[in-house]
């Protein structure tokens, strides 16, 4: 694992992206060119982290025209992987499938099975995002469990629990959660973290007791906190979202969730300011 895996997988998004970039710069000096997909696709990482969706769309292009033209089948998918989140976080669902389907296919060839978890995992998370909950929760529990890789088992039974309250399966949401929490490294990667308190807190929130929603808003002022603290733009607006659907359940305003569907939207964010619009715009 490279330096600026590491450091990405800890937070440090300066450090992560310097890291790159000297191996970047290393790369293209000794003219290594079949090495030189993998760092441009690390920067598409720290810049996507960061919420930089155009920068991380140029980085991920580039990695993924590098690894085509050297052949790198592994780089290649995990480009397009890159590529995919990018797409469905700007909404674009029906082009993220196509590069999360293209990644899936190689890593199936080349018999990478834990990164082809990672590919279904996407697409789990994608079908929730085309409000196919039903499709979404039979992916994942393809997947589970996973004992042996602690940190995706975290990451898929987290999801699982977010697609069961979907499906108004909160006891079983709030099961998965729990396995989830146990599941995690205590020097694991911050965004497994923070995706296990996002879904306990919406956990916490579908139960509705005064205790349990007082408890929510804890959770997800802390993952906002640490969000904002690191730089890690997708779940400080998760946990703004969250907060905000919380305040208008609670007949405290829509104001909030106002401001982070326009922050949202100003991002690239299309996904996240569609449901915070569905808040402000609720159905019969």
């Amino acid at each position: 694992m490279n330096l600026g895996d590491v450091r990405l997988a800890l937070g440090d998004l300066e450090g992560s992206r310097k890291a790159y970039q000297e191996a970047l710069a290393l790369f293209e000096k000794n003219n290594e060119k079949s090495k030189v997909a993998y760092p441009l696709v690390g920067l598409g990482d720290v810049a996507s982290a960061t919420g930089d969706l155009a920068a991380a769309t140029q980085y991920y292009q580039r990695g993924l025209s590098a690894a085509r033209n050297t052949g790198e089948k592994h780089e290649t998918a995990v480009a397009l992987s890159g590529l995919g989140v990018v797409q469905m976080r700007q909404a674009n669902f029906a082009v993220a499938r196509g590069s999360f389907d293209e990644a899936l296919a190689l890593r199936k060839e080349l018999g990478e099975e834990s990164a082809e978890g990672d590919s279904h995992l996407q697409l789990a998370e994608l079908a929730m995002c085309e409000n196919r909950p039903s499709d979404a929760e039979v992916i994942l529990r393809d997947l589970v469990p996973a004992p042996k890789l602690p940190d995706f088992e975290s990451s898929v039974r987290a999801a699982l629990a977010e697609v069961l309250l979907a499906n108004g399966k909160i006891a079983e949401a709030q099961k998965q959660v729990h396995l989830a929490q146990r599941a995690l490294r205590k020097n694991g990667p911050v965004t497994v973290r923070l995706g296990v308190q996002l879904a306990g807190a919406r956990v916490l929130a579908a139960m509705k007791r005064p205790a349990d929603l007082g408890a929510s808003r804890r959770e997800l002022n802390a993952v906002l906190a640490e969000a904002q603290r690191i730089g890690f733009v997708e779940p400080e607006l998760q946990a703004r979202l969250t907060l905000g659907e919380l305040d208008a359940e609670q007949g405290k305003g829509t104001e909030s969730l106002q401001r982070l569907r326009n922050d949202a939207q100003t991002k690239g964010y299309l996904t996240i300011a569609q449901r915070a619009g569905r808040g402000l715009s609720p159905g019969p």
